[in-house]
This record gives structure tokens, sequence and C-alpha cells, in this order.
């Protein structure tokens, strides 16, 4: 399975730059429809909204179809976005060195993932290395999506609509005295590499999962409930640091009313 592993490295957070992710997808990734009438365009394809904003000369409204709680089809309003367009000329190498810095730091951080897990061969860190390998292959098509002008610069609020397959990074961006927010919208099937990085996670989530399942649900019931109740006692700081805690309750996973671990 190490043979398989990518060279990846875990993400910070610096005080200059702010990255958000939207690891999560509407309900579905068939296209959007504006109502007649409407004035503000409503487009489907990144590829498409993502070049308006980036001209800077229209606000869109975005739109995706999904299912009703009665199984009926619906279209969930994604939001309007309205920018100010591109980068300035000199403001791009700021944005490309930011990311670049970033990149750094994140395949450091993957070396020591790397060696955590080679010396433990736990699927724990296992997984730490999966998302490590997620973080740096994000700043990878960062630097790729910039040069590709897929990207949009805002004055304001830059909060981005969680659409199937598109994941962003967001950095800051000083003109004069503003404070502007440059949103890179990143295509995840057009980079190769940041795909495969999402899969393996996946991958190595459900391992995680699964064995930290099989583990729990194999104690005796005392000691499942002596472990239920120590991480309901338990504060945030004590429940990363704990390994059992941290191994069996964790997201996506929970209990069942007969003290059993399972996923959600």
């Amino acid at each position: 399975m190490r043979k398989a592993l990518w060279v990846a490295a875990v993400g910070v957070l610096l005080a200059w730059i702010v990255w958000w992710i939207a690891p999560a997808s509407p309900p579905s990734p068939v296209g959007m429809q504006a109502d007649d009438g409407e004035s503000n365009p409503v487009v489907s394809d990144p590829r498409e909204w993502v070049a308006k904003l980036h001209r800077g000369d229209t606000e869109v409204e975005l739109r995706q179809r999904a299912m009703s709680s009665d199984g009926k089809p619906a279209e969930v309003i994604l939001g309007n976005l309205e920018t100010i367009g591109r980068l300035l000329p000199e403001e791009v190498p700021q944005v490309r060195a930011t990311i670049s810095d970033l990149e750094r730091v994140r395949e450091r951080w993957w070396r020591q993932a790397q060696s955590r897990f080679e010396r433990s061969g736990d699927v724990l860190d296992n997984l730490e290395f999966a998302r490590c390998l997620v973080d740096v292959e994000e700043a990878r098509a960062a630097l790729r999506a910039l040069e590709d002008d897929s990207y949009y610069v805002q004055k304001g609020d830059h909060a981005m609509p969680a659409v199937a397959g598109v994941r962003y990074v967001g950095v800051s961006v000083a003109r004069g005295d503003a404070s502007l927010f440059v949103t890179i919208a990143l295509v995840v099937a057009n980079h190769g590499a940041l795909g495969a990085a999402l899969e393996y996670l996946d991958v190595a989530d459900n391992q995680a999962a699964a064995q930290a399942c099989e583990h729990f649900n194999r104690l005796s019931q005392d000691q499942r409930r002596a472990l239920i109740e120590r991480f309901r006692t338990a504060g945030d700081d004590l429940r990363r640091k704990d390994p059992e805690l941290a191994r069996f309750f964790r997201a996506g996973l929970q209990i069942t009313d007969r003290d059993l671990l399972v996923r959600r």
C-alpha cells in the first residue's frame, strides 16, 4: 500500500492568506437553468461562470437541480456572485509567491507525516498522510489554475458555492488601502493528481473507519461504555490528544443505542 502513496504536506494557515475548501457537494451535479425574466445569467459549468466573474462584467446567479424531500426535482439557489474582475499584472506574482510559500511549507510537513506512517503503519497515520496529500496537491493545482485565469477577485464577501467537483483556494491581496479576496476555482476533473489524492483520502478514511468500528465493537460492553463516558466528559483538547478517543470518536462515526460504533 505504501508504494501507492503520493508526496503530500499538511496545510497551515498563514496570517496573510486565507484558504477555503468546499468538500461538500450539492445533492446532484446536473445542470442549472434560469427562470424566464431573470436579469442575472444563471450558469452551471464552472469554467463558464468563473470566466464571467474573471471578466468582472456581470453578476452571476448559481443554481443547481436537486431532489426535494418528497422525491420531486427542485432547484437550489447557490447564491449570487459579483466581482471586480481580475488581478492587476503586478498582483499576480504576489499571489503566486503566497501559494508557492504555502506549498513549500506543506511539503515540509508531508515529510513528517510520511515518516510517522512509515514507522507505524497505522491506519490513522495513513489517513493523516492522505490528508497531507490533498493539501499539497491542492496548492499545486491552485498555481496551475492561477496561470489559467481560473479565478476572480472580490472586494467584500467571499463565500463560495458548493458546486460538485469544484474546490476553492482563497488568497487575500492588498490593493491600495483595500484588502481584496482572490478566489481560485479548482475544477477537480482538470487536475488529475488532485483527483487521485481525493480518491486516496476516501480509501484511507474508509479503511480507518472500518478498523475503528471493528476494534471498538470487539470490546466488552463495560469497556465500550467506559470509553463513551470518557469521551462525553473530555474537553476538545483531550479528545484530540487521547489516542483511543481520536481513533474511535471522529467525524463519520456514531454510537448506536446498543453502544456499538458504526458509520453514519
